[in-house]
Formats: C-alpha cells, structure tokens, sequence
C-alpha cells in the first residue's frame, strides 16, 4: 500500500500528521486529536480493534524497538489505557511504502477471529456489490 510521500518544502511532523490521517481513513475513522502532545491522547488511529502508533520517515529504514512496541501496549493496558480486546499495533509509512507490525499472538488471534473481513467496505462499495446480485436472488437482510 502506497503512503502519501513527503511534498516538496513540508515538514516531517506535518508529513507525519498527512500519514495520520491517510492511515485513518483506511479504517474510516479520525486520528486521535492531540497524540502526542496531550496524556489523554493515546497513540494516533484507533479503529476499535487495534490501536495503532502512526510513524513516517522518507529514510530506507526504521528502527523497530520493544520499547516502541511497549508504549502501544501501554495505551491499551496502562493507567488510563482504553483496555478491553483493542491489540496494539505498529504502522510506519517507510520512503512511502506502508508496513505494519503486530505481535505474532495477536495477528493469528485476528485471522482466527469469527469476523474474517476486518475493514467494512464503503457504503458505495457495498453497493455497488449488491447492484451486482439480481434483485431475487438478494438476502432480505441486504
């Protein structure tokens, strides 16, 4: 999946915001306003599932650490955290390329989820592939 890239003259920190709101929208929500400048704020896309730490650097590399990883981990299960089943997650737009990291307990807890389709189509989407079923042939509940 293709970032957005940095534009010609645009800060990192606004770069980074840009990817915030781009990862977001794949999920169909908003980026958490105030990450990383407000307490209550924690980490940057919460979709309800995963709770993700949005990073962007043009670089080759990024350096994964546990204690990246630690810091999501607390968002959820730490003082204030939003607990429950949320899982903690990684996402990092790397010189415009999207790579995600979960820990490997939790990404075969998803795949085995009852719930197989994880991101809701858009309602235009939906539709389109419903226009596709003949009319008698739909489920009632579509």
């Amino acid at each position: 999946m293709k970032a957005p890239r940095r534009r010609p003259g645009e800060s990192s920190q606004k770069a980074g915001t840009r990817f915030e709101k781009f990862w977001a929208k794949v999920f169909g929500v908003e980026p958490t306003r105030g990450s990383g400048n407000q307490w209550h704020a924690k980490l940057d896309v919460g979709d309800g599932s995963i709770l993700w730490s949005c990073k962007h650097t043009d670089a080759a590399s990024f350096s994964l650490s546990t204690k990246l990883m630690r810091e999501a981990e607390a968002a959820i299960n730490g003082p204030g955290g939003v607990g429950g089943k949320t899982l903690p997650g990684i996402a990092v737009s790397l010189d415009g390329e999207v790579y995600v990291t979960l820990r490997a307990e939790d990404l075969l807890r998803l795949l085995a989820s009852d719930g197989a389709q994880y991101i809701v189509p858009s309602k235009g989407e939906q539709k389109r592939s419903r226009s596709k079923i003949p009319a008698l042939l739909r489920d009632d509940a579509e």
